[in-house]
């Protein structure tokens, strides 16, 4: 007999329609454009799973809706900017057997959680062609959004990022904090906060006769150590005024912010209270560069 899974005394399975009544009441709207950043662990269990959650959240927005997630396969960057790199004499080696990104078939790294590859997979989806730093959308804007993705800071201002910035996309975050907010990294290209680098590098694509071809590519260092403290500033500045709302969705708590004013008010404060200046220099990154004025 197969095993029926335990369920907690005082834990009710959440339907369809139960998160469909929480996104409501938290003020998700038809017509929004949301990237989602959820833990299905923090949300509960679901009647149907994980799906259940994607088809829930289709719901809330409608036909004229979008449903965004990051699905990064940053498992495929080139060894020479790994945590840990391989000596350079294997450098050859790993880059001759690493697939070129394939996104069909190339999974959302683990470390997103389960949403983006459920989002990915779920058969209307459209991923954009970043080897490493793609989306998954489904719903009226995804190709919009999707098309096209530089290789080039890759989560800047010609990317999908800025795209749903102008399109007035809002962020959801389900049973996540603010480190988890991609959009933030949009932040940090549009100011040039005190110790802002970049760094070249190459990406896999594919080439002909199904080899990988390594081409250059150039990103800011990202930093997500101060993304937190930055999400609480918003908060708490935003209560007057409907930047921000909170409610949950299944069991998790749940924020939904808007997305131009996310982006201006972390601006602000990367300018304000970040200096990277002094940080430390150890990482791989190869050829790191100061990124004075201008948006990237």
């Amino acid at each position: 007999m197969a095993a029926v899974p335990d369920v907690e005394p005082d834990e009710r399975p959440q339907g369809r329609a139960d998160l469909v009544a929480d996104l409501d009441h938290l003020g998700v709207r038809p017509g929004d454009t949301l990237i989602v950043h959820a833990s299905m662990r923090a949300v509960g269990r679901l009647l149907g799973g994980p799906a259940t959650l994607l088809s829930a959240l289709e719901d809330a927005v409608g036909v004229a809706g979008t449903i965004v997630a990051p699905a990064f396969t940053t498992y495929l960057a080139d060894p020479s900017i790994w945590r840990r790199p391989p000596p350079p004499d294997d450098w050859g080696r790993i880059r001759r057997d690493t697939p070129a990104f394939d996104p069909q078939r190339h999974p959302a790294q683990r470390s997103l959680g389960v949403f983006p590859e459920l989002l990915r997979t779920c058969g209307r989806a459209v991923r954009s062609a970043h080897p490493l730093y793609s989306f998954a959308a489904a719903g009226r804007l995804a190709a919009t959004l999707c098309a096209p993705h530089p290789p080039d800071f890759a989560l800047g201002c010609h990317g999908p990022l800025q795209r749903l910035h102008d399109a007035g996309g809002r962020v959801l975050l389900i049973g996540v904090g603010w480190d988890r907010c991609t959009l933030l990294h949009l932040a940090e290209h549009h100011v040039p906060y005190r110790g802002r680098r970049s760094y070249r590098s190459l990406a896999p694509s594919a080439a002909p006769q199904g080899t990988t071809a390594w081409n250059p590519t150039r990103q800011l260092v990202l930093h997500e150590g101060d993304f937190a403290e930055i999400g609480r500033r918003v908060e708490a500045a935003s209560r007057p005024h409907p930047v921000i709302r909170w409610g949950t969705v299944g069991s998790a708590e749940a924020v939904l912010g808007e997305g131009r004013d996310l982006t201006l008010d972390a601006a602000r404060l990367l300018m304000r209270f970040r200096d990277l200046s002094s940080a430390t220099r150890s990482e791989p990154y190869p050829q790191l560069r100061e990124e004075g004025m201008g948006r990237r």
